[in-house]
């Protein structure tokens, strides 16, 4: 199982003293960092202290933390900047309002053509013609819970249309990921066939965050609710396609 990238918006009271505080921002990123990467203007900051792919962007309304990585570090780069974001523009009823992340998880048939048929004859539950033979699938769902709503975008990939997934988002019929280069990633540590969950969550009943912590509390219970999504599915298709006929 694997988190790739993701990006996650806090969204908050939007702040009418913006422009003012942003300079006090713009201060502490002065006195206490030497970015990789940086954009300023009079409607944002945006600035990725030690990797261009992982950055932050706060505007007068909400605040964008991404993750191109792909690395085990994920976005712990920037929590100080969290911390220095709550201190300078002091944000009023700030919540977490979406999170979205492209998972993983290895499959136990290293034979790609053969994976993704039965993967596909699983989800049309059998074979439909002797003419036209379900042979790949990539399915999208609404989901629905007491904390969060969304939708997951789910498939068997190879190892090359993996790298394309992350690269570019945009092949795929969700939004919301970053794009990334994958340039601190092995090309043994992608997987030679994998489910591939590209999942977006929206925050129905969000809690409200008052600091840093608060913020890294709340990407691990969202990263952890991803994982346990990706686990439990990956565990029932593996389970329950055993019982689809092959039709070879």
């Amino acid at each position: 199982m694997r988190r790739w990238t993701a990006r996650y918006t806090f969204a908050w009271t939007p702040i009418v003293t913006f422009g003012l505080k942003r300079l006090k921002f713009l201060e502490w990123i002065d006195q206490n960092l030497e970015p990789t990467a940086f954009s300023e203007g009079p409607d944002h900051v945006g600035v990725a202290p030690k990797r261009s792919d992982v950055r932050l962007t706060v505007r007068h309304n909400r605040m964008t933390v991404d993750d191109g990585a792909a690395t085990d570090s994920g976005v712990s780069a920037l929590l100080p900047l969290v911390g220095a974001v709550f201190e300078s523009f002091q944000p009023k009823s700030v919540v977490l309002s979406s999170a979205s992340a492209a998972w993983t998880a290895e499959w136990p048939d290293p034979d790609y053509d053969a994976a993704r048929r039965r993967f596909a004859i699983y989800q049309t539950g059998g074979p439909i013609t002797a003419a036209l033979r379900p042979s790949d699938s990539s399915t999208l769902i609404d989901l629905s819970g007491p904390d969060h709503e969304g939708q997951a975008e789910f498939g068997i990939v190879s190892r090359e249309e993996l790298k394309e997934r992350l690269t570019n988002p945009d092949v795929g019929r969700m939004v919301g990921r970053p794009e990334t280069k994958l340039r601190h990633v092995k090309d043994e540590e992608f997987p030679a066939v994998s489910l591939f969950v590209d999942l977006s969550l929206r925050t129905t009943h969000p809690e409200l965050l008052e600091d840093q912590a608060d913020v890294e509390t709340e990407l691990s219970d969202v990263n952890s609710l991803g994982e346990q999504f990706v686990t439990v599915m990956a565990e029932q298709i593996q389970s329950r396609q055993e019982e689809a006929h092959d039709v070879r």
